[in-house]
């Protein structure tokens, strides 16, 4: 694992199917356990197939971004390195972060009590501002270290989408609160933010956050495009 001080539900295995567009012929792109973007853009990671977490309080998967810097500051807590992730998902039981290192109460309201089993997390680089790759949220894991998060890899990207340099071309970008400077390590991601973000994806992401059931607002859309 990676972190050297960084960054409810219950869990268990997660089965996601690859979408009919993304040109992978697997059925299955199961993870064990960012923000981070050709080709077939992404690699499928393979795992055994298993029961999809399930939250009785809601049906509505939702979409967090979690930033993470492998390059550390002064006011940082904790740094890691999502290749690290995505390279060994399963190092410490696809543990990734917890209240050890995650300090912003708005963050650890969003790891403790908004999150839950299933949601899908964008993986986000912080410091190159980019996009790697789609985790999904777990578990918490009582730990000696205190709580811990979870993570399954869903989507690595071969190329980072680099979302802080698109706001020079961008307007829109310039509203997206996940992609202000500030300090933080979760951010929720709104419809109307979601529906900014998308056209920058590719295919393939799009087509995991729809069979997930995480969709922009209609309005957003026209002739079976996103605008």
């Amino acid at each position: 694992m990676l972190w050297t001080a960084l960054p409810k539900g219950s869990g268990g295995q997660a089965l996601f199917f690859a979408a009919p567009w993304s040109g992978l012929s697997r059925a299955a792109l199961v993870c064990r356990s960012c923000f981070f973007w050709g080709r077939s853009m992404t690699t499928a990671i393979d795992c055994k197939p298993a029961v999809m977490p399930t939250d009785e309080s809601t049906d509505t998967r939702r979409l967090w971004v979690y930033k993470c810097n492998p390059k550390g500051h002064e006011r940082q807590s904790a740094i890691g390195d999502w290749d690290q992730f995505f390279d060994n998902p399963t190092d410490d039981h696809g543990r990734w972060g917890g209240t050890w290192g995650i300090k912003s109460p708005a963050s650890r309201k969003i790891m403790l009590e908004l999150i839950k089993a299933g949601d899908l997390i964008l993986a986000y680089r912080s410091g190159a501002g980019e996009a790697v790759g789609l985790c999904r949220f777990m578990r918490l894991d009582e730990t000696k270290r205190g709580q811990e998060m979870v993570l399954e890899p869903v989507l690595r990207l071969d190329a980072p989408i680099r979302l802080l340099d698109l706001k020079k071309v961008d307007a829109g970008l310039l509203t997206v609160r996940f992609l202000e400077s500030g300090q933080g390590t979760l951010y929720p991601v709104s419809p109307e933010e979601l529906a900014i973000v998308l056209p920058h994806l590719p295919d393939d992401c799009r087509g995991v956050l729809d069979t997930a059931g995480i969709r922009f607002p209609a309005h957003h859309v026209q002739e079976g495009r996103i605008q």
